[in-house]
């Protein structure tokens, strides 16, 4: 248990990478997301975060 406390970032962390973010995009991709690009996106994260955290059914 202390394993994966360990590896799992904090709110903080999430917080510093989430800045850090457009920048790094930026780089890589040679310009910054549009905000639509960035709400779409975050969206999306949302969607697979519900799905992957919803109720599970067994088959």
């Amino acid at each position: 248990m202390e394993d994966l406390a360990q590896g799992t970032p904090s709110q903080a962390e999430y917080a510093e990478r989430a800045e850090l973010a457009p920048a790094e995009l930026a780089a890589a991709l040679g310009h910054a997301p549009s905000e639509e690009a960035e709400a779409k996106a975050r969206a999306l994260l949302e969607r697979l975060g519900a799905a992957a955290h919803g109720p599970h059914t067994a088959a």
